[in-house]
């Protein structure tokens, strides 16, 4: 009875993104022109899957065109409407922009996405 009463439940505690952190590791990087910073975490899909224990194709997981994250920082010509958006939880392109690592002060790296303000879909309004 448990599993049927958790099948649709999505635990996040430990893929919760740290936002504070990551906007305080964003501040050691500024993106330039349209630019935009977001920290990647992972879809809706691969939490489900992932708390499930559900073995997904290739093909299934490459066909989700999307991936979803929080916009950090924005560049000083990026559009207003995604300047609007930052500190929330977005749903970008999957494969645009480029992964990017930025080293800190402290001696760890930290990954990021680097995108085009166009590449941004919208806002996510639910909170898991």
């Amino acid at each position: 009875m448990a599993f049927a009463e958790n099948q649709n439940t999505i635990t996040t505690e430990d893929n919760t993104l740290d936002i504070k952190k990551a906007t305080e590791d964003a501040k050691h990087f500024e993106p330039a022109y349209d630019r935009i910073l977001i920290k990647r975490e992972i879809s809706s899909l691969e939490r489900r899957t992932k708390k499930t224990g559900i073995l997904i194709t290739q093909q299934t997981q490459d066909s989700t065109k999307s991936s979803e994250g929080v916009l950090l920082k924005c560049g000083p010509t990026a559009d207003e409407e995604a300047v609007k958006l930052i500190g929330k939880r977005i749903l970008f392109a999957k494969y645009s922009g480029e992964d990017i690592t930025i080293p800190l002060p402290d001696g760890t790296k930290e990954e990021f996405v680097l995108a085009t303000d166009t590449d941004i879909f919208g806002e996510l309004k639910w909170a898991n």
